[in-house]
Parts: structure tokens; C-alpha cells; sequence
């Protein structure tokens, strides 16, 4: 791996980019302290099945991906409310949605929090969250987790293909 500087890109390595021997953007894993190259899945899911949303670089952060879809997600999501997690936090983006018609609700981050109210407010929607994210730790049983794919193509093919099956299994789980 190696480094670049690029002037006004923030957050990630202190304003550096970091980028693979091809060239191609990498992601942080603050778990391992380490590095990936790859590409990461945006998912929905409606606390039983999943759908796969969008493909892009590791490197993307979440809601960039979102805001680079307003419209797609906009018109998927209209007259719906959608629960995310603190990546997706953006009031101007929160209010954006609202005109379209998408209730868009990120959960705050512990010092965003103002009152009491808001507080049990913010941890009542942590636990639906806690079903959603069940529902994607599962998918890694059904082949999710480390996909060797050549192209983008072949990767979008195997993500969908794990999705299916994992669709299958709960269909199949509430006959």
C-alpha cells in the first residue's frame, strides 16, 4: 500500500488517500488497525429480507454513497421511514429526504444527544437497529463475509447470489 497527500480530503489517515499498487482506493478497518482493498455493499432490509442497494469503492464514506444516489434512493424510499446508523448522520441531507417524502432517521452519536427525551428517544430506535444489523451478520453465513470476485461485475453477481439465498432460507424459515 501507499500513500498520497491530496489537499482538502479529510478524515481519512489525517488527509491522505490511501491507495493500492493499481491505484484503487482502500478502506480502514479500525478493528484489525489495518487496511482493505475492496469494494462494500449498501443494503435495506425490512427486518426480514435484504436488498442490495449499491456497490462502490471501500473507500466512500456512507453517506457519500447515499447523496451520490439522491434520487434513486429518494424515489425507492418515498412515503417510507428509513433507520440508519451513525454514518449516515447529515441534517441538511435529514431535511433534503424529508421534502421528497422519506423519513430519514440516522442515530445520533452519544455527545449529539440534548435532553433526557431524546436520549430514550435515540435508544428505543438502537434496538429495531439491533434487529437490522442481526439480519446483516447473518448474511455472512450464506457466503457474505470475504468475496474473491476479478470485476465488479462478477462481485455484484456473487453479493446478489449470497442475498437470494439468504432471502430463500428466511422465506423458507416462515412457511
Amino acid at each position: 500500500m501507499r500513500r498520497r497527500s491530496f489537499p482538502g480530503l479529510g478524515g481519512i489517515g489525517r488527509g491522505e488517500l490511501i491507495l493500492d499498487q493499481r491505484g484503487r482506493g482502500c478502506g480502514l478497518q479500525p478493528v484489525k488497525r489495518g487496511f482493505y482493498v475492496g469494494y462494500k455493499m449498501t443494503c435495506c432490509t425490512d427486518g426480514r429480507y435484504l436488498n442490495l442497494l449499491y456497490i462502490d469503492p471501500a473507500n466512500k464514506h456512507d453517506i457519500t454513497i447515499i447523496k451520490e444516489n439522491e434520487e434513486d434512493f429518494s424515489e425507492r424510499f418515498s412515503g417510507c421511514t428509513v433507520l440508519l446508523d451513525k454514518g449516515y448522520i447529515d441534517e441538511k441531507f435529514s431535511e433534503a429526504m424529508r421534502a421528497k417524502g422519506v423519513e430519514y432517521i440516522a442515530i445520533k452519536r452519544d455527545n449529539m444527544v440534548k435532553s433526557e427525551h431524546e436520549r430514550h428517544y435515540y435508544q428505543l430506535i438502537s434496538r429495531i437497529r439491533r434487529v437490522i444489523e442481526t439480519r446483516f451478520a447473518q448474511l455472512e453465513e450464506f457466503g457474505a463475509r470475504i468475496i474473491r470476485a476479478v470485476s465488479r461485475k462478477s462481485l455484484a453477481v456473487k453479493i446478489t447470489l449470497s442475498i437470494l439465498t439468504f432471502n430463500i432460507h428466511q422465506m423458507m424459515k416462515g412457511a
